[in-house]
Parts: C-alpha cells; sequence; structure tokens
C-alpha cells in the first residue's frame, strides 16, 4: 500500500467516524424527511381524523387540498376495539 493510497483510506475512515456521530436516531423509514412538502408555516395546528380503512395511508404522507399539499401524516394509531 503506497502513502496516498494509505491517507485516502485514513481520511475516508476518520470521514465515517466523524459522520456516525452525527446521525439522528432514526426508528424507520417513516422518520426519514421527504423532499418538497407543505409549508406548514411558524404556527401549523394538529388536526386528528378517525378512517374506517386506512391501509394505504403511511406516515409522512402528504396531506392534500384539492391537490395542494396542506400538511404532512405525522402518526396512525389503531382505535380500541369497542369503538
Amino acid at each position: 500500500m503506497n502513502r496516498s493510497t494509505a491517507t485516502a483510506a485514513l481520511t475516508a475512515l476518520a470521514a465515517a467516524v466523524a459522520l456516525a456521530g452525527c446521525t439522528p436516531s432514526l426508528t424507520g423509514a417513516q422518520d426519514l424527511p421527504l423532499p418538497g412538502g407543505a409549508d406548514l408555516g411558524a404556527h401549523p395546528y394538529e388536526v386528528k381524523a378517525h378512517f374506517a380503512n386506512a391501509l394505504s395511508l403511511v406516515p409522512q404522507s402528504a396531506v392534500k387540498v384539492n391537490d395542494v399539499a396542506v400538511g404532512r401524516v405525522t402518526a396512525i394509531t389503531l382505535a380500541p376495539d369497542d369503538w
């Protein structure tokens, strides 16, 4: 291994170690930010909705009104059986 190859390998290793400490803890793909999306402004508000069937709904999906993104899905939970 020549000197320039060793230097490049050490530089890559140092960069990988440095970047590993900067990575936010993610619990899954649903936590990754999506590009684009709605501008929620300085004071966004939360709306809760109940659906009979939400199989195609996923976290971080765009919420649209007349094909304009107005928000995003933040969480999906199952209702109790007595609903």
